[in-house]
């Protein structure tokens, strides 16, 4: 009988797929966003198509607002000469928030831009305005907070951002923010016991026109104070 031939298997070493939201370089960001620019402009969307698309969909219509007063936020608030290195967090990374972090004296910041509730906008006499905006997350969800404590709530839990950006193009169809210090935002309702009530930021705010506290019209000086606070600290 002859001898049995020992059969080597072949093993193949797969590359494995990057994660969705493991880091990428700027240039790597870059390239994307020219990629999906080039697949775009290949749709040979006119303007009125563009427009009437985002008309006749309210669930278009809601995202494309948001991540336009994201733009503009960027576009007219981030341009102080101080800040350097912005970028989005990746959608796809929870532990990651706020719209966009960046550098400021050299301290890393976040910041979040909410928008106005346009519906509930009231316009009272000697041009004052008042409205309301929705500063929470999208559903209720189990969260834990800095007390070990455990709730399910759809409000936000405080420390996730420093600044908040309150989009108010609705007071009047004028682009401009107000911003204030997280640690300055009303905290939720008398539903949740104190001990946990300080840990979780109001889901619906009130804001009015001209600004009242904690809300002001330079972001400038809410990044210096969340600054010399954080040095006093330190």
């Amino acid at each position: 009988m002859p001898p049995r031939r020992t059969v080597q298997k072949r093993t193949e070493t797969r590359k494995r797929p990057m994660p969705r939201n493991a880091p990428r370089s700027a240039e790597e960001i870059q390239a994307a966003i020219q990629e999906r620019l080039e697949t775009i402009r290949s749709w040979g969307l006119t303007k009125e198509d563009l427009e009437t698309l985002i008309a006749e969909n309210p669930h278009v219509y809601s995202p494309v607002s948001g991540f336009h007063a994201e733009y503009k936020c960027r576009q007219l608030c981030l341009n102080i000469p101080e800040i350097s290195d912005i970028s989005r967090p990746s959608g796809y990374d929870k532990k990651e928030k706020g719209d966009f972090v960046f550098s400021y004296r050299g301290e890393v910041l976040r910041l979040e831009v909410k928008s106005l509730d346009g519906p509930k906008v009231v316009r009272n006499d000697n041009d004052r305005w008042q409205g309301t905006f929705q500063c929470n997350a999208s559903d209720a969800r189990a969260v834990e907070l800095p007390n070990g404590h455990t709730v399910t709530t759809n409000c936000i839990v405080a420390g996730g951002w420093d600044v908040l950006a309150v989009n108010l193009y609705d007071f009047g169809r004028q682009w401009r923010f107000a911003f204030a210090k997280q640690s300055d935002l009303p905290r939720a309702s008398t539903q949740y016991p104190d001990v946990d009530r300080k840990h979780l930021l109001a889901s619906s705010m009130s804001i009015e026109l001209p600004l009242s506290a904690p809300f002001r019209d330079n972001l400038k000086s809410v990044l210096d104070e969340i600054i010399r606070t954080r040095r006093k600290r330190s």
